[in-house]
């Protein structure tokens, strides 16, 4: 039945208001997300002021407003992450198969020692740290009071045992491979400061950074010219030269600047002087024609000399044993400045010292020959203002050695 048209319009504005009511209701309900969205806005904008970028963008994935992306370039050990294995029951012999720099703990960047290709070591632990493996090693040297010990990347490390142990080893190192605490204390005398070590019977070599440095040798010519009069035979062909050694030779160790001359003009100049040395493998001299004094050399092609003298590679026995009395007997109040006596013992240190505008140098080179301890050829060259300069740091140098040559 068809309403009164006065009812249906009631009715109709019945349902109009109850819709208001509900839209005012609903309202509220759809703004609501807008202000907690405005709040945690708001919140992530303190964060950053507060803590920065990178803090407030990972409270924000915490607080679960976003998720950060991952990457590829994430870390896989964080570079502070270090663990230690456990120690090995028995130490393992090991090969540098690289130059290993010694350091005091694993990842450290100080180095007390670095060990070349071949150097003999054992490993007692490893460690890991940043994800990269690092050997605690220990290594000896000629003396009881030689060697060391610290940490280096074992990856410079090879396996060795047995007869290819003995075959590959070869004992060549800086001054601190042979003892951290003498590395250390000569390291103190500057970069100028140049050494080269060598023990015959061991067969170790150790040496200075600056052991290729080339240097005005002056009177150190004077063993050189010596050994090869000897060496030629031109001392031997000498009246009664078998009665000791003959002017030719004593004039030359007094430093008779006219015997210099004439013997360097004798053995073929500086010609004569390379043409001998270099037959005998012995580089790194440079010598200057008619002008001995002028002559140049590093600590290395010294060590090489005294190394070859001592071997009996140059001269005969009877002629070493001379050479070394002669040089000894003209030298003992220089070299007793920077050395004892006791060390020097049966062998001959030559001591010289020049003079210039720039400062002084002062070089000790030969044999120690000591009653208690190995033999050891010896070359150290110090740069200073004075003389006294270079003789102090020389006596620091010797002072250092002496305990471990007598260890």
């Amino acid at each position: 039945m068809a309403q009164p048209r006065k009812l249906a319009t009631a009715n109709a504005g019945a349902r109009g208001q109850a819709a208001d009511r509900a839209a005012g209701q609903a309202a509220p309900a759809r703004t609501a997300p807008k202000a907690s969205g405005l709040r945690a806005s708001l919140a992530v904008f303190a964060l950053f002021c507060i803590v920065g970028a990178i803090p407030a963008a990972l409270g924000g994935e915490t607080f679960g407003y976003w998720q950060l992306p991952i990457t590829s370039a994430q870390l896989a050990s964080p570079p502070w992450s270090l663990s230690y294995d456990t120690p090995l029951a028995t130490p393992t012999p090991m090969l540098a198969n690289a130059t290993l720099r010694i350091v005091t703990a694993p990842g450290g960047s100080s180095v007390v020692a670095t060990l070349e290709p071949g150097f003999a070591t054992q490993v007692s632990r490893y460690a890991t740290r940043a994800g990269v493996r690092w050997a605690q090693i220990r290594w000896a040297g000629p003396t009881h009071a030689a060697g060391g010990s610290g940490w280096t990347q074992a990856s410079g490390l090879v396996a060795a045992s047995g007869a290819s142990q003995s075959s590959q080893a070869r004992s060549i190192g800086d001054l601190g491979a042979l003892s951290p605490a003498f590395g250390q204390a000569i390291g103190a005398l500057g970069p100028g400061f140049a050494s080269a070590l060598y023990f015959p019977a061991a067969g170790a070599s150790y040496h200075t950074a600056a052991i290729d440095q080339p240097e005005a040798l002056g009177a150190q010519i004077t063993p050189l010219l010596l050994t090869t009069l000897y060496a030629k035979g031109i001392v031997a062909s000498q009246p009664n030269a078998s009665k000791g050694p003959p002017p030719i030779a004593r004039d030359l160790v007094a430093g008779n600047a006219q015997a210099l001359t004439f013997d360097y003009a004798l053995v073929g100049g500086a010609a004569g002087m390379d043409s001998f040395l270099t037959q005998r493998h012995i580089t790194g001299f440079q010598f200057a024609a008619q002008q001995p004094l002028q002559a140049k050399g590093t600590a290395r092609s010294l060590s090489l000399f005294y190394s070859a003298l001592a071997s009996g590679q140059l001269v005969t026995a009877h002629d070493q044993a001379e050479i070394t009395t002669l040089l000894a007997s003209v030298n003992n109040a220089a070299a007793t400045a920077v050395a004892p006596q006791t060390i020097i013992g049966a062998g001959a240190l030559v001591v010289t010292t020049a003079s210039s505008a720039g400062g002084a140098i002062t070089i000790a080179a030969g044999t120690l020959t000591p009653a208690s301890g190995p033999s050891v050829v010896v070359v150290a060259i110090a740069h200073g203002a004075t003389p006294a300069a270079t003789q102090k740091a020389l006596q620091t140098f010797f002072g250092g050695l002496i305990p471990i040559i007598q260890g």
